[in-house]
Parts: C-alpha cells; sequence; structure tokens
C-alpha cells in the first residue's frame, strides 16, 4: 500500500517550512528510503482516482487526537465530509493513534463496534464531550445510558452536572432528585461527584479523601473529572488535589 498509493504522491525533495528543521530532514529521509525500497520492489502504482475520497452512507467513527502532528483533527473533518452517518471524535489531550490509548476512547470504540445495550461506552462517550465542554452532546450520550440503566448512579449525575452546567434548572433539579433515591448504587467516588454537583461541598470534599485514602491512584481523575467543577474554587478541593 505505502509503495503503490503513498510513494507516488510524495516528493521527498520539497521543502517543509512549517515544522522543525530537524523533523524535515528525518521525514525527507524516510522519504528516500521508501522510494528506495519500493524500487526494488517494483510495486505499479495505483490509479490515482483511488486517491479521491468516496462517499459512503455507512456508519463511521473518526478518531483524532488535538496534538496530533501527522493526521491532525482537520484531516478528520475533511473525511467526515464523506460519511453523512459519521461521527469525529477529538480527544482534547491525545496525539496520534489514540484508538486504543486509554479506557475512554477504548469505550469510545466499543459504542461504535459492540453492543448498543452496554451502558459503559456511553457513559465514556458522554464524559469526554462533558470535558470539552460539548454538555449537549454529552446529554444525548448519558440519556441513552440512563435509558439502558436507569438506577445506575454515574450516568444521572453526569447528565444533572450537564444540565446545571447549562442552567437548565428544572431538568438538573429532576435528575439530581432521582439520583439521591441510588446514592447506594453508587461507589464513594461517585457519590462524591453526587454532593459536588448537588452543591453539599462539605460532604463531597470528605467523601473525596475517603475515596483518596483507598484508592490514591485516582488523583487525576479528581483533578480532571468534570462532576467536580462545581468544587474546583473551594480552598478544600485545591489543598486535597496539593497534597498528592
Amino acid at each position: 500500500m505505502l509503495c503503490a498509493e503513498h510513494e507516488p504522491l510524495v516528493d521527498a525533495d520539497k521543502n517543509i517550512p512549517y515544522i522543525l528543521p530537524s523533523m524535515a530532514e528525518w521525514e525527507n529521509t524516510s522519504q528516500e528510503d521508501n522510494r528506495e525500497e519500493c524500487a526494488i520492489w517494483n510495486v505499479k502504482h495505483s490509479l490515482l482516482s483511488l486517491e479521491e475520497m468516496p462517499i459512503s452512507d455507512i456508519p463511521a467513527l473518526l478518531l483524532s487526537g488535538h496534538f496530533d502532528p501527522v493526521t491532525p483533527p482537520e484531516y478528520g473533518e475533511q473525511a467526515l465530509e464523506s460519511f453523512p452517518n459519521g461521527k469525529h471524535v477529538i480527544d482534547p489531550i491525545g496525539a496520534h493513534g489514540i484508538a486504543f490509548s486509554d479506557e475512554c476512547t477504548i469505550s469510545i470504540v466499543e459504542s461504535f463496534l459492540l453492543d448498543p445495550s452496554h451502558t459503559s461506552p456511553r457513559i465514556g462517550l458522554g464524559f469526554l464531550y462533558q470535558t470539552q465542554g460539548k454538555y449537549k452532546e454529552a446529554i444525548e450520550q448519558y440519556k441513552i445510558a440512563v435509558y439502558l440503566d436507569s438506577e445506575s448512579l454515574v450516568q444521572r449525575v453526569s447528565l444533572a452536572a450537564c444540565y446545571r452546567l447549562l442552567g437548565q434548572e428544572d431538568n438538573y433539579l429532576k435528575h439530581i432528585d432521582i439520583a439521591s433515591s441510588y446514592l447506594g448504587n453508587g461507589s464513594i467516588y461517585v457519590q462524591a461527584c453526587f454532593y459536588s454537583v448537588s452543591g453539599n461541598i462539605d460532604k463531597a470534599i470528605t467523601l473525596l479523601k475517603f475515596a483518596l485514602e483507598n484508592n490514591n491512584q485516582i488523583i487525576d481523575l479528581i483533578r480532571t473529572d468534570p462532576n467536580l467543577e462545581f468544587i474546583r474554587d473551594n480552598p478544600q478541593y485545591k489543598n486535597l488535589i496539593q497534597l498528592e
């Protein structure tokens, strides 16, 4: 594929002024090596028409990393134009090759490929949208998760948080009230998120401390979880994350 489709379109002598000279030198050297190797294999070039983007109505999932220097998110947006039923997800902290880089992106892939009755992929995708401030998109994913499992605490709390951040008071109160009925279904950490979203800062901090004592690996989650957005300015919260 490299020799048939990629190499014919690459100019190994092309000047690349917008990247570091060392990277440009490496790229040009790499292309020269490819050209020599392809000449040995004597692979015929494919038709240039194969380089044209097709239009397809099949479901498609496109993943990009915000910091990807090789295939940046702009490429994903261009590709999305060919897939009217496609979805382009951009990892705000990802770089190149994000599909299986962490639990969140894995869950997104699973939500596309696996049984639609699974809630965890929906929660993962909703969480990603929520961290990006795309609350309406997050709500759609959390609503599906709630429909699939109405008694789980995590998606109900996250749903309430998105409504609160959008200023939709009635929907926020509705879902935070329902969530209060299922507090026993959630972990100590998720309960802390509930109290953060519902406005009980002291209770949220107390439970976060307890959760950290049992698992100090969650400190990064505490620093980034959008459901804790409501307590970030609190001195107790700031002291908590600085202790670790």
